[in-house]
C-alpha cells in the first residue's frame, strides 16, 4: 500500500512541475509604452536597436541631425522621410480602383504597436551617401512571456 502512494505521490509532483511552468505563459505580461527619440545622422540611427516585448506601444520622435534620412520598417507599415526639423509620415490606401495611393503628412512622433514577435530590421530610405547602403538598425520584438 505504501508504495502505491508513492508512486500516486510522484505522479502528481511530476503533473503540478509540469502545468505550472505552462500556465504562466497563458498570461503575457503588461504591455508598455516606449517613448524613444530616434536620431538619424550619417550612416546611422541612435538608438540602432531597440528591444520590446509583443504588444507593446512604440513612440518614435525621429530627428535628422545633418541630412535628409527615411526610415522603413520590413515587417510593419511604417515609413517616413526625416529632414533637419521637420519628419513626414507615410499613408498608403487603396482607392475605388484597387490602386494603391500615398501621401505624406507632416508629424513630431510616429506611433505603432509591435504586434508580431521576431528581428525586424530598420533601414534609411534616402540616399545620403556613399554609406547609405549600411545605415540600418533592428527592432526586436521579444515575445510577451514570463519565460522568455
Amino acid at each position: 500500500m505504501n508504495r502505491k502512494k508513492a508512486w500516486i505521490l510522484i505522479i502528481l509532483t511530476l503533473l503540478v512541475a509540469v502545468t505550472i511552468p505552462l500556465s504562466f505563459q497563458l498570461f503575457p505580461t503588461k504591455t508598455r509604452t516606449h517613448t524613444l527619440s530616434l536620431e538619424a545622422k550619417k550612416y546611422g540611427y541612435s538608438p540602432s536597436r531597440i528591444i520590446v516585448n509583443k504588444g507593446d506601444k512604440i513612440v518614435l520622435k525621429p530627428t535628422s541631425l545633418d541630412a535628409t534620412h527615411g526610415f522603413l520598417l520590413d515587417g510593419y507599415p511604417v515609413e517616413f522621410i526625416m529632414r533637419k526639423g521637420a519628419t513626414f509620415l507615410k499613408y498608403t490606401w487603396e482607392d475605388e480602383d484597387g490602386k494603391l495611393q500615398a501621401d505624406w503628412d507632416r508629424v513630431s512622433e510616429v506611433e505603432f504597436v509591435a504586434d508580431k514577435a521576431g528581428k525586424f530590421t530598420f533601414r534609411c530610405t534616402q540616399t545620403c551617401g556613399n554609406l547609405h547602403p549600411f545605415m540600418t538598425g533592428e527592432l526586436i520584438v521579444r515575445p510577451n512571456n514570463p519565460y522568455y
